[in-house]
């Protein structure tokens, strides 16, 4: 939680507060025109929000907010005539809508503002070098400012041309335990989750932070089964572990979900991941959504508890996952979404996510189930809430945070996802590859990664102009095929 005055501390769980709010476009203060805003944030999503200025007078007319502008929002309360405000992490116009006396700017995050920057022709390429450099790297070019350390890790990577730079944060941040979201100003700050992380602020009704509206849900887990399989063995077998929530099997049936991750060498590291996931798959079970007055210190990742409900003796200790902040003249609020996920009480482990392979991931709801109440509006993708670069890549698709404490390993890498079926091309021999199985399973191992049957070498000889294709069959077996030639 963010460190404010402590008088702003006590007014904002008052419910006889008055409100007052602020705001700078690229360093100007605007504040006597602001009307109202809603902002929006949520983890490892790009999430827009909207600002209306009064414009009876015309200044933004003659003047108007340019595409690109900062915004800073400032909001507290007044404390003995005394205004107390704090701030909101910074935003940037993508869209400027004039209608009769006002103005609506239409702002993204810094997640936004890395998903619409793209690699060049220029490709950048990285050999173990600092995971902090990369990051530094990319966050000069998108105008963004690293606040706080990762682990000490080095690594390899290579940009490919086109490549958005929320889906490349992903990818780097994939390799280390802390999570990126929004500081102040334009600084981007990293938390590891720990599960043994206190609860920073009580929620709820009699002497808590008044709750205008709350809802507690639990449900049966998407999956109550995990299976996964891991590195192939000699004899063509691979290793292999699962775990089984036996109570949920039993209300609802077996749901059971497959994962191949050939960086898992033992059939105990599997059921290791199998638990992990499986644990996670549980706590995810486990949502709230809660209206609040707003609690000005809030950020992303903060643990937070909900007490004295009025539906019985229930008291929720959880991470928040998003969270909306209405400032209008006739509602003033938060509304916040959290789940257990990353509080469940688990051994320390290496992994960071877990990239969902399908169109649409079913957790993803369950981490920002945004309160319906006062009609809050939901995603909206054309607006830019879901970022057009996850949609368009098909390694990441949609990313579902994972507790880093919670013993999710991420498959391999998400900058190179292992798929059974891939192909090799070999553009740097002048000659082609000996015909012997040890050299195609030497030539695969250079590029990071081991064969597996159904693989493909592509290798072009430009001593005869010949394209020659290796395919593994088996074991240590590759069929042989070019241009020349039939399969053998």
């Amino acid at each position: 939680m963010r460190t404010i005055a402590s008088a702003l501390t006590t007014a904002q769980a008052l419910s006889s507060s008055r409100y007052t709010a602020a705001v700078e476009i690229e360093g100007v203060d605007r504040s006597s025109y602001l009307i109202a805003y809603t902002y929006r944030e949520a983890a490892m999503l790009a999430k827009t929000s909207q600002v209306w200025l009064d414009n009876t007078s015309g200044i933004f007319t003659t003047s108007p907010p340019l595409r690109g502008d900062t915004v800073d929002l400032e909001r507290g309360c007044y404390v003995r005539n005394v205004a107390y405000r704090a701030e909101l992490p910074r935003l940037w116009v993508e869209k400027v809508t004039f209608q009769p006396s006002f103005v609506i700017l239409t702002c993204i995050d810094f997640w936004g503002r890395l998903a619409r920057y793209r690699s060049t022709w220029d490709t950048a390429n990285w050999v173990n070098t600092h995971i902090e450099t990369v990051i530094d790297w990319l966050f000069v070019v998108t105008y963004l400012t690293r606040d706080g350390d990762t682990d000490d890790t080095y690594i390899d990577y290579k940009l490919p041309r086109g490549q958005s730079g929320d889906v490349m944060l992903k990818n780097v941040c994939a390799k280390v335990s802390q999570y990126p979201y929004a500081g102040l100003d334009r600084k981007v700050q990293f938390k590891a989750l720990d599960s043994a992380e206190a609860s920073v602020y009580t929620f709820g009704w009699n002497a808590s932070h008044p709750v205008i509206s709350a809802n507690h849900s639990t449900a049966a887990p998407i999956y109550n089964k995990v299976t996964v399989y891991g590195a192939l063995q000699t004899d063509d077998t691979r290793y292999s572990g699962s775990d089984t929530n036996t109570t949920e099997s039993a209300l609802v049936g077996t749901r059971e979900k497959f994962i191949i991750d050939p960086s898992l060498a033992s059939d105990a590291a599997c059921a290791a991941r199998a638990e992990a996931e499986l644990t996670y798959y549980s706590a995810l079970s486990t949502t709230a959504s809660i209206v609040i007055r707003p609690c000005f210190g809030l950020e992303l990742f903060d643990v937070v508890t909900l007490t004295n409900a009025p539906w019985g003796a229930v008291t929720l200790t959880a991470r928040i996952s998003s969270y909306t902040e209405h400032f209008h003249p006739d509602a003033i609020r938060q509304e916040l979404a959290v789940n257990s996920a990353s509080t469940a009480a688990l051994a320390p482990a290496t992994a960071r996510m877990v990239s969902a392979g399908l169109p649409a991931n079913p957790a993803l709801a369950a981490l920002a189930p945004l309160s319906t109440a006062y009609g809050s509006p939901g995603a909206d993708p054309g607006a830019g809430d879901v970022s057009e670069a996850w949609l368009q890549a098909a390694n990441l698709p949609t990313a579902v945070i994972a507790d880093a404490s919670a013993g999710i390993i991420s498959p391999g890498s998400l900058s190179g996802l292992h798929t059974v079926g891939a192909v090799v091309y070999d553009t740097s021999a002048d000659t082609h590859i000996t015909t012997a199985p040890e050299a195609h399973t030497a030539f695969y191992a250079s590029t990071g990664r081991t064969p597996e049957v159904g693989d493909v070498l592509v290798d072009y000889d430009e001593t005869d102009s010949t394209y020659r294709f290796y395919v593994k069959v088996a074991g240590n077996t590759w069929a042989y095929f070019d241009t020349a030639t039939t399969l053998t």
